[in-house]
């Protein structure tokens, strides 16, 4: 018997995460069928999507279970409260249809199945695929048995293995050209990876008591005060440095217009892995693109406005360096040459083969 599996994504992070399942689970003789909303149907462009129900409700996902009488919903997190993975949590209960939820990275863990109640695993599925040691050990942490839970690493970090592979030193320099026309060659590039400034329940990504870090112009938002204090401290820098905003997808650039100007240059749809590989330093914060980075070998360093923070960078924390004080942010810096550059930060470990994992995990729990 050929089952088919129903897959959601709205947000990009879990798009990234999912976007080979489709194709696997074909592969291991499935029938997957994918509903992505808009910011995260761009990391499906070969699937033939179905098309989104007119209103994200109840009765629009039952209507979906009974159209395709799914073996199992897979869905991935997102940072939204009324998310449609939700309606479907719900009428998969109803249908007795096990669930699956696809869990990209640490951070939040106790909103992402909680909606607008209290209980943080109101809407938590049967199983979760999780990316590393820290993102499980967050959900077990919650009363999430560790027996529903299976950590698969993260298939872009498996496909960045392959990249870094190919990659020569002459692309490289191509790569620079072609993102960073007119810059000298002697001239350093710093890319900083902003993100967003929303976030779930009270609001983490907003300055609170705890901050160690208060930027320049007095915004509460944690991606500007980063940035404000990058950009600070690149001035001290006794060398020209060409400062690049990488806006996050879902960033609206009309928005973020004043904190552009702040920059030399200013980046969002072009490829973010040749964007970074081709920069002489990547900061961020905690975002997948500054792991990302750091797994293509690049010089990279996160700036947290809360120490305990770095821990949202997953087991990547373990290699990449992190500081949330101003005089740290100038230490680094300024351990760099003018020649020489920054040093490489160490590889972040991947587990190897995350989308066979999680397809394995999913057929296994389906068949059980």
């Amino acid at each position: 018997m050929t089952l088919t599996y129903l897959l959601f994504a709205e947000d990009p992070g879990a798009a990234l995460f999912m976007r080979e399942l489709p194709a696997a689970l074909r592969d291991a003789g499935a029938i997957p069928v994918t509903l992505a909303l808009p910011f995260a149907a761009p990391y499906f462009p070969t699937e033939k999507l179905i098309a989104a129900p007119d209103a994200l409700d109840d009765a629009a996902a039952e209507a979906l279970l009974a159209r395709f009488n799914p073996a199992a919903v897979i869905f991935g997190t997102s940072e939204n409260p009324d998310s449609f993975a939700f309606n479907l949590v719900a009428a998969s209960r109803r249908n007795g249809v096990p669930t699956i939820a696809a869990v990209d990275s640490a951070p939040n863990a106790e909103h992402r199945f909680r909606g607008h109640g209290t209980d943080p695993l109101r809407y938590a599925p049967d199983t979760l695929l999780v990316a590393d040691s820290a993102s499980a050990d967050a959900y077990r942490a919650l009363g999430i048995e560790s027996d529903q839970i299976a950590i698969c690493g993260h298939p872009r970090f498996d496909e960045i293995a392959a990249i870094r592979e190919r990659w020569s030193e002459d692309q490289r320099a191509q790569q620079r050209r072609r993102h960073f026309p007119g810059v000298p060659d002697d001239e350093k590039i710093v890319v900083f990876v902003s993100e967003l400034s929303v976030g779930l329940g009270d609001n983490p990504f907003r300055r609170d008591d705890d901050y160690s870090l208060a930027g320049t112009s007095g915004s509460d938002a944690r991606s500007r005060i980063v940035g404000e204090e990058l950009l600070l401290a690149l001035s001290h820098l006794p060398y020209p440095v060409h400062r690049v905003l990488r806006l996050h997808p879902k960033q609206d650039d009309a928005e973020e217009a004043d904190f552009s100007a702040l920059f030399d240059q200013v980046s969002q749809s072009e490829p973010g892995l040749e964007l970074v590989n081709a920069a002489d330093l990547v900061v961020g914060m905690t975002s997948i693109l500054l792991i990302e980075a750091a797994c293509l070998g690049r010089p990279v360093l996160s700036i947290v406005p809360r120490s305990e923070e770095r821990q949202w960078l997953g087991d990547a924390r373990k290699a990449i360096p992190s500081v949330s004080t101003r005089d740290a942010i100038d230490a680094f810096l300024t351990g760099g040459d003018e020649r020489q550059g920054w040093p490489v930060a160490a590889t972040p470990a991947g587990l190897g083969n995350a989308t066979a994992n999680m397809v394995g995990r999913i057929l296994s729990d389906c068949q059980r």
